[in-house]
Parts: structure tokens; C-alpha cells; sequence
């Protein structure tokens, strides 16, 4: 019996996007930054959208020392949910987009009773209006050429294994039907709509939302995940390479979770 051929992994290469103009929302913050170091690196073209004008220097930066050149970035408020509108489409015309990733979000962790009306509707309107409405205005370009992804940040907190994360879950929850609804609207178009969930990723959201308490919450998370180590940013992003890229062009309607196990 001859033996089974080994399968080496390939690492990302230039090849992989290029000729790919990628939009990506919620840049500048750490899991977006580490998203467009990759995307870059793997050969994009990249709109980088976010609200956070105080942090496009350290962007910036950090694109240049990866090498990652030509980047276009795009300060915009995705709350102001016609502003966002009319971006999309005006997008969707003139900017060749070939990917869109749907990564802002805002994130508050509040008991049941705790929970206000404005908090709940910023995050409705940034985590799963505004991702439609991006689709909304890219989606027709896409279909007329034949092809696209579009890939939705879910989240692991939909196991509600989170404590005071209800509102939070709903918004996502409603993302990842959004996702398979679009799914099956656009395949026939060429158009691949999947989520990507990530788990308790070290970052800058987690250590705002848990502050002082961060060591307790580290502690937790170890203890229930699979793995024995913290998934980082560059975990999420090499994943999202992936879903942007000719490799995973028969996968659609999946939301993948990048979690350590859960």
C-alpha cells in the first residue's frame, strides 16, 4: 500500500488578493488593524473605514512597517445610518470592491435590568444595520460581475456562555441571520456572504470592557476554551484572509469560529 502524501499548509502569500480591492470597517482598532496588516500583506487593495480619527496614526504605522502600502482610509461614523447609506452605494459605483468585511462593533456588557435604550440602539445600528446597508450598496457591482465575498464579525457569545451580554448577543444574533439570509440571496450571483465568530480575543475592546477585572475574566476564559492559550488578534485575521480569498470560494452561508474551543 503506498503511503499518504503528506499536505503542507501554505502560509500567506502576495498572491493570495491580489487584485482585490478589500473594504474593511472598524480598521483602527486592534482586531481591524491586525485584519488590514494581513490583508495588505496578502496583496489588497484596502478601504479602511472607521470613526476613530485619533487612532489612523497608529494605523498608519503600523501598515507602513509591514510594508503594506496605498491603503485608503475613510473616516466615517457607521451610527449615522444614511450617511452610511449613501457611502455604500457611492462605494458600490466607483470603488471595484471585491470584498467587504463587516468587523466594527460596539460592545457593552450590562446586566439585564441595566440596559437603555440608546446603548441598545448604537449597537443595533453599527453591528447589524449598518453591515446590511454596506451590502445593500455593494452587492449590485458584485453581482453584475459575477463575484464577491462579504464576511460578517459574528461572535462566540452567541453559546451564551457570557454573562451579561444579552443586548450585545441579540445584535450579533441578528448579523448572523443577516449573513445567511444574504447567503442564499446572492449565491446564485456568485456572491459568498459567511461569518467569522471570533472567541475571548485579547485586544483592546476586551481590556475596556472588563478593566480591573480583566485577571478574573483571563482566568475564566482559559478554563473553559479547549485550548490553553488566548487567541490574539492575528488568529482572527489570518481567518479572515482565508474567507476573502479564491481558497474558500465554495464556502458560503457558514458563520466559522475562530475560538480555541468552546
Amino acid at each position: 500500500m503506498s503511503a499518504i502524501p503528506s499536505i503542507q499548509a501554505e502560509g500567506v502569500t502576495e498572491a493570495q488578493l491580489t487584485g482585490r480591492t478589500v473594504l474593511l470597517t472598524g480598521a483602527a482598532g486592534g482586531l481591524g488593524r491586525a485584519q488590514a496588516i494581513a490583508l495588505g500583506a496578502a496583496g489588497a487593495k484596502l478601504l479602511l473605514l472607521d470613526r476613530k480619527q485619533a487612532a489612523w496614526n497608529e494605523l498608519s504605522t503600523a501598515l507602513a512597517s509591514a510594508g503594506v502600502e496605498g491603503s485608503t482610509l475613510i473616516e466615517h461614523d457607521l451610527r449615522d445610518l444614511e450617511v452610511t447609506k449613501a457611502l455604500a452605494h457611492r462605494l458600490g459605483e466607483t470603488a471595484g470592491i471585491t470584498v467587504l468585511i463587516n468587523n466594527a462593533a460596539v460592545i457593552l456588557s450590562q446586566p439585564l435590568e441595566a440596559i437603555e435604550c440608546r446603548g441598545l440602539e448604537e449597537m443595533f445600528q453599527v453591528n447589524s444595520i449598518a453591515p446590511l446597508l454596506l451590502a445593500q450598496g455593494l452587492a449590485p457591482a458584485m453581482k453584475v460581475r459575477g463575484y464577491g465575498k462579504i464576511v460578517n464579525l459574528c461572535s462566540v457569545t452567541l453559546h451564551g456562555s457570557w454573562p451579561d451580554f444579552a443586548a450585545y448577543s441579540a445584535t450579533k444574533g441578528a448579523l448572523l441571520a443577516l449573513t445567511r439570509a444574504l447567503a442564499r440571496e446572492l449565491g446564485p450571483f456568485g456572491v459568498r456572504v459567511n461569518a467569522l465568530s471570533p472567541g475571548a480575543i485579547l485586544s483592546d475592546a476586551e481590556a475596556r470592557v472588563f478593566g480591573d477585572d480583566w485577571p478574573r475574566y483571563d482566568a475564566w476564559v482559559l478554563e473553559r476554551q479547549c485550548l490553553k492559550s488566548r487567541g490574539r488578534p492575528e488568529d482572527i485575521a489570518n481567518a479572515i484572509v482565508y474567507l476573502a480569498s479564491a481558497q474558500s470560494d465554495y464556502i458560503t452561508g457558514q458563520n466559522i469560529e475562530v475560538d480555541g474551543g468552546w
